[in-house]
């Protein structure tokens, strides 16, 4: 049997994301994977079922995910499960500490 050889663009908005929060962030757990039983997404296509799983101090893991179609980050896991966030990273990065009840620094340039 072949091995995939994964083709996921490197870079990405969950990545923007995830390194976001942990730069403003950094006692946020931040981790991307795939649901279980997922494959990969080729190489340019954004969001296929990858998701960002964050937590604060042991509390409830939550899902995070890109909506390429809406070009919005939106909620997968969690209590707030499908509801919108914002298009924007530093945003984002607010409202999900914001939600999680973790400190954060306050946004580049301000």
């Amino acid at each position: 049997m072949q091995e995939k050889e994964l083709t996921v663009d490197p870079w990405g908005p969950l990545d923007a994301l995830c390194v976001a929060l942990r730069r403003r962030a950094p006692l946020i757990t931040a981790t991307i994977d795939l649901p279980y039983g997922e494959e990969p997404p080729v190489a340019g296509e954004y969001g296929l079922g990858l998701r960002l799983h964050v937590s604060y101090r042991g509390g409830e893991i939550r899902g995070i995910t890109w909506d390429g179609d809406a070009e919005i980050y939106r909620w997968v896991v969690g209590p707030d499960r499908a509801s919108n966030l914002s298009a924007d990273v530093e945003e984002t990065v607010t409202l999900v500490a914001r939600v999680l009840g973790a400190p954060v620094s306050p946004e580049p340039g301000n």
